[in-house]
């Protein structure tokens, strides 16, 4: 309508400047007489000429609108600009078009239809068991065992993700050969929640068998699906030393030692006759060994042989031809050649340690070999190895590398936490800090720091990091699921490695499945350590606490998916958790359910600030040695039963002399009746009072407590202690025991934290 409206006006002002123009080319009819035969005598010229000007000025009106029109988008096809005649006209259109000036619409391209491919296979871990009565999951040590002989875990390609269970059959036996013993005889198992080796459940199964739908129905993602046969036990022989298929055995020829060598054998073989020197001269060699098939690789220059033995046939004899005198200088680098290898993979490899590469190169036959080793030694670096060394020397191995200048940090009790905060970021620019003898200064309190002050100050700051970025059960501790906090989380784990390493207190309640994901464990180990107690109990876990509940109160998951009041929510529970969507739920897989749920609750859902802890302890080099060593490191993060402080742990770590003083002797037996009956909690306070520990440290003490005795004065009716050196002064005044315990307790209450002049 205002385009309508702008195009009235413009046509009304137009009609109004013509009748002006025209209105002024004629004569007024009010002339005088005495003009009158002049005007008559030119009146057929003029009415000629106000002719011809009427017409130019409409039809100069009408290429002026048109013009307008087409700016205006009135016409379909585009126009170039045209600049109006008429000041009027210029007028109007910069108005009409600085308003109502648009974008024309972009014509809408023609998409290309996307082509989607779906595949057709199905891959999975399977691991096969050896035993019929199985039923747990191998330990490490076992699945080495089931690996050498052919058996164990295998990832297992599947040509047809709709296939049956004569496909199934036919894939499982060809990947495992012994598996064929058993004629299809066998069931198919999960895992369920556990300890270290997690009990077995069986996969139901139909009559028609196992199908690899039902399999991808019943098993979660990435956990592993176990084969158990059912008939016999499967053979448990390695396969380097089972013997051949088919009655032969390829043997090849060592050209160190000249020996003939099961190929299977060749690579162990190698690695003790590596360092022998090489014969350049003419080596015959004859052996006995029935019908010989000689298969000969021609390399450049020279020829290796390959014999094949029947061992059906060992009663001939065959005597091995002569090599050619120069085979070995030919195919076996010079020293000069391995020299050159050595620089050349230096190059290719410079944070690889040269003894590293020269072994390496010492067992080849070509720079592409050397490098193929190389590369295998750094991808087993990245691989945690179960080194079980013991604890106290991996972290003493640490502790050397403490300098021995002194880095003194002068502290508030009350604001431990953000000095520390202040002291770790400074760390992380200048790592040397980190690797200087800690000394503590309390202000407003005389005690001289010998290591006693350090390990108080360590124990109030763990105190604070499990306070503040903690959450979960008291001794199985979660990172906060809160992702402003993971810089915090890093600086924690950068303070926690600083503490053990400067034989400060460990932080022994963190929970085994965080533990095992930082340890680098797999994820099968991982999962054994999920429990529903495990996950914090507040508002953002209230949902998956009601339909965990709701679960173990009701007979089939139908009820609380679709007939629950909360039936919404726990939908949206399950898929914030990453569910697969093609992943049908029902009352055969609601274990994989809960399981995947408890997983992403305490895993994944707090990935980042794991990681970032993580990253923390790699910075002291803590988490290399814990995924080297993980059972051994336990200890340092989780806790057991058999942390708990007991009297008999306590007096483990007391020098016990007994005194021939009589005051003395009856302190001496007050006190260790003292600790025999004792809390665990009191002992706790006591050894604090006497080491500064709240509990024994990951290294141990660093000294034994010392038993040494106050005169007999009515001024030393307390026990005194020296904390940095582990001495506790008791006295000997007292007549009774029931004051000589007042006078320890009240020492524990009022001095169990804090340091005069120890």
């Amino acid at each position: 309508m205002e385009e309508v409206k702008a195009v009235t006006d413009i046509l009304e002002d137009a009609l109004s400047k013509i009748k002006n123009v025209t209105g002024s080319t004629q004569s007024p009819q009010n002339q005088t007489n005495s003009t009158s035969s002049t005007a008559s005598s030119t009146r057929q010229t003029s009415s000629t000429g106000e002719t011809h000007t009427h017409s130019t000025l409409l039809a100069r009106a009408q290429s002026n609108f048109r013009q307008i029109a087409d700016r205006t988008n009135f016409s379909s096809k585009e126009k170039q600009p045209i600049k109006p005649d008429n000041d009027w006209v210029r007028e109007f259109y910069s108005t009409v078009h600085s308003s109502q000036r648009e974008t024309r619409p972009r014509k809408k391209q023609r998409s290309s239809p996307f082509a989607a491919w779906v595949k057709d296979t199905w891959t999975h871990d399977f691991v096969l068991l050896s035993s019929t009565t199985a039923g747990r999951t191998p330990t490490p040590q076992i699945m080495q065992q089931l690996q050498s002989a052919g058996l164990g875990r295998k990832k297992i390609v599947f040509k047809d993700k709709q296939g049956g269970f004569d496909h199934l059959r036919e894939t499982l036996e060809k990947e495992f050969p012994k598996l064929e013993t058993q004629k299809g005889a066998f069931e198919l198992l999960r895992a369920d929640r556990g300890g270290y080796s997690r009990p077995l459940l069986s996969i139901p199964m139909s009559n028609l068998g196992y199908t690899i739908k039902h399999l991808k129905e019943a098993v979660s993602g990435s956990a592993a699906i176990y084969v158990r046969p059912i008939q016999s036990d499967l053979d448990m022989t390695p396969i380097s030393s089972a013997g051949s298929q088919d009655g032969e055995t390829v043997y090849t020829q060592c050209v160190c030692c000249q020996e003939h060598v099961p190929l299977l054998e060749m690579k162990s073989h190698a690695s003790t006759c590596k360092s022998k020197e090489i014969n350049s001269e003419s080596v015959t060699s004859s052996i006995s060994v029935g019908t010989i098939t000689t298969n000969a690789n021609n390399l450049p220059g020279s020829e290796i042989e390959t014999i094949v033995v029947d061992e059906n046939n060992s009663d001939k004899d065959l005597t091995l031809m002569e090599d050619d005198s120069n085979m070995y200088s030919n195919i076996f680098p010079t020293s000069d050649v391995k020299a050159n290898w050595t620089e050349q993979l230096q190059e290719m490899f410079p944070d690889v340690l040269k003894t590293n590469i020269e072994s390496s190169v010492n067992v080849s036959v070509s720079l592409e070999e050397a490098a193929e080793i190389v590369c295998d030694g750094i991808n087993d670096l990245d691989k945690p190895k179960e080194k079980d060394d013991d604890l106290s020397d991996l972290l003493a191995g640490l502790a050397a590398k403490i300098q021995d200048s002194d880095y003194m940090l002068t502290v508030e009790r009350d604001e431990v936490w953000s000095a520390a905060l202040t002291f770790y970021k400074k760390a992380l620019l200048d790592k040397t800090k980190l690797w200087q003898d800690l000394t503590i200064i309390f202000k407003g309190e005389e005690g001289l720091d010998a290591g006693a002050i350090r390990t108080e100050f360590f124990e109030i700051l763990l105190r604070e990091i499990n306070f503040r970025l903690f959450e979960g059960q008291e001794l199985s501790q979660l990172p906060v699921r809160d992702s402003n906090k993971a810089m915090l989380l890093k600086l924690a784990a950068v303070a926690i490695s600083h503490s053990i390493i400067q034989r400060g207190p460990a932080f022994s309640c963190l929970s085994p499945a965080i533990y095992s994901y930082i340890a680098g464990c797999d994820a099968d180990v991982v999962a054994s350590h999920i429990h529903k107690d495990e996950v914090p109990r507040n508002a953002g876990t209230a949902n998956l606490y009601n339909f965990l509940e709701m679960i173990d109160d009701t007979s089939s998951i139908h009820n609380v998916l679709e007939g629950h009041a909360l039936c919404d929510a726990y939908w949206a529970l399950i898929n914030a958790s990453h569910w697969p969507i093609e992943k049908k739920i029902d009352d055969q897989n609601v274990g994989m359910l809960v399981q995947h749920l408890l997983e992403n609750e305490i895993i994944y859902s707090r990935k980042l600030e794991i990681d970032s802890f993580a990253e923390g302890l790699d910075v002291m080099g803590l988490r290399k040695i814990i995924r080297e060593n993980p059972t051994s490191c336990r200890d340092l993060f989780c806790y057991n039963t058999e942390m708990i402080l007991t009297a008999e742990k306590f007096i483990s770590q007391v020098l016990l002399k007994e005194p021939t003083d009589y005051s003395e002797k009856q302190s001496y037996d007050w006190f260790l009746k003292y600790v025999n009956s004792s809390s665990e909690e009191k002992l706790k306070c006591l050894l604090q009072f006497v080491t500064g520990h709240r509990s024994i440290p990951p290294r141990g003490l660093s000294h034994l407590i010392c038993i040494k005795f106050l005169p007999d004065d009515e001024k030393a009716s307390l026990p005194k202690s020296i904390a940095c050196l582990g001495i506790i002064h008791l006295p000997t005044v007292y007549s009774s025991e029931k004051k000589f315990v007042q006078s320890l307790d009240i020492a524990l209450k009022w001095e169990c934290e804090g340091f005069g002049s120890s």
